[in-house]
């Protein structure tokens, strides 16, 4: 699960980096996600997605730093031959007794893993901060709270052909503006304040959202 949260995560960061000034990866957001299961590239090339990523969202305060996602690649690249190594060592001992030999190379391997989960973490941490500022500076604006939608007709106790005084209302009930009475309704459109497909807001009076493009008309 958190390799698929760390997938999404990586391919959403590729798609918005042009939109927050870095420039247009080297790779796709889908290439983003697909190096990681090409035989042979998968040594190196999602290695190459994320480093690039790094140097391309860097910001005034946020620079270099790259030899952090060098250890995480090579930590994650030896975790399993180290934890292959310990398990085999582990196996071939009679009844399955544990001896130092064995110990050692059990320790290892939960030092190797334990440090690729931690560079991991900090360096999609730093990824995800330098985003943030550069979105910051941009004026990008978090995403407002959806307004409830507001109370039926039933729910305020009036039938559902009435109308409130002065609505232009006769008798209480909507007044006939069909053709033959010369008249026709205009439902102006309103353009949502936040966009539907990645939540971004301010973006009241535009015709595509400014960050990821969505068209809004």
């Amino acid at each position: 699960a958190l390799f698929v949260a760390f997938l999404a995560w990586l391919s959403r960061t590729v798609e918005i980096t042009p939109a927050l000034g870095g420039g247009k990866p080297v790779d796709s957001p889908s290439w983003a996600i697909g190096w990681w299961f090409v035989p042979i590239a998968c040594l190196w090339k999602p290695y190459a997605v994320v480093r690039d990523v790094w140097k391309r969202l860097a910001t005034a305060s946020r620079r270099g730093g790259s030899e952090l996602v060098l250890g995480w690649w090579l930590l994650l690249l030896g975790a399993p031959i180290a934890i292959s190594v310990a398990g085999g060592t582990f196996d071939a001992l009679p009844g399955g007794a544990v001896d130092a030999t064995t110990f050692g190379y059990l320790f290892v391997a939960w030092g190797i893993v334990t440090g690729a989960a931690v560079l991991g973490f900090l360096v999609v941490s730093e990824i995800q901060a330098r985003a943030d500022e550069r979105a910051a500076g941009l004026g990008f604006e978090q995403p407002l709270p959806t307004a409830e939608a507001p109370p039926s007709n039933g729910a305020l106790g009036r039938p559902p052909g009435a109308v409130m005084a002065g609505a232009g209302a006769v008798g209480g009930t909507v007044p006939n503006v069909g053709p033959r009475h010369g008249a026709a309704l205009q439902v102006a459109s309103v353009r949502p304040s936040t966009c539907p497909s990645c939540g971004t807001g301010g973006i009241a009076g535009r015709s595509a959202c400014q960050l990821c493009g969505f068209a809004l008309v």
